[in-house]
């Protein structure tokens, strides 16, 4: 478990690097750390493989809340997310219900908010967020435009976000709305 240098409330628990190990992993040992940090925290946000086959996004698929799926808006993936959220439903894989998406380095280079809801039929989106070369930098959250987008989109998930001094100089806090 490691704590974050930006903020005091906030641990990261490092994922298995080496494939000797993870190849002798077992999903229950991933059920019960979840289940564990659960209990310990208000948000445990899981950030996984995007292969599905992979057991720790089987896990976390299984085990979350809520999965919100970040996804570029290009015609290609959004039809492979919608043909993946398919698939799920027919083999009754994962709750799919609690999956939503997030149109991720969105641009008016890409294809419409009306063009992408109708390929995504019905699969809830959070939100969109711009792309901006800013987020290789790291100062993106010196953009005031950038923080309302952010906020926007952790309002619809029931968090609000403080963005008083940027995420470089203070930690930006997750508050549980009541």
């Amino acid at each position: 478990m490691v704590q974050s240098k930006y903020a005091k409330n906030l641990d990261i628990l490092t994922g298995i690097y080496d494939f000797n190990d993870y190849y002798h992993s077992k999903l229950e040992q991933y059920e019960l750390i979840i289940e564990r940090l659960k209990v310990i925290y208000d948000y445990v946000i899981v950030d996984t493989h995007s292969w599905f086959d992979v057991l720790t996004t089987d896990a976390a698929l299984t085990l979350a809340d809520r999965v919100i799926i970040p996804v570029k808006a290009e015609r290609y993936s959004l039809e492979e997310l919608k043909r993946y959220v398919k698939t799920f439903d027919s083999y009754q894989d994962f709750n799919t219900r609690k999956f939503s998406t997030l149109i991720n380095q969105y641009s008016h280079h890409h294809l419409t908010s009306p063009e992408i809801k109708s390929i995504l039929d019905g699969l809830p989106i959070v939100g969109y967020i711009t792309e901006d070369m800013k987020y290789n930098s790291g100062i993106c959250f010196k953009d005031k435009k950038q923080k309302k987008e952010y906020d926007k989109v952790l309002k619809r998930m029931g968090v609000e976000g403080n963005f008083d001094s940027g995420i470089g100089k203070k930690a930006w806090r997750v508050i549980r709305r009541a």
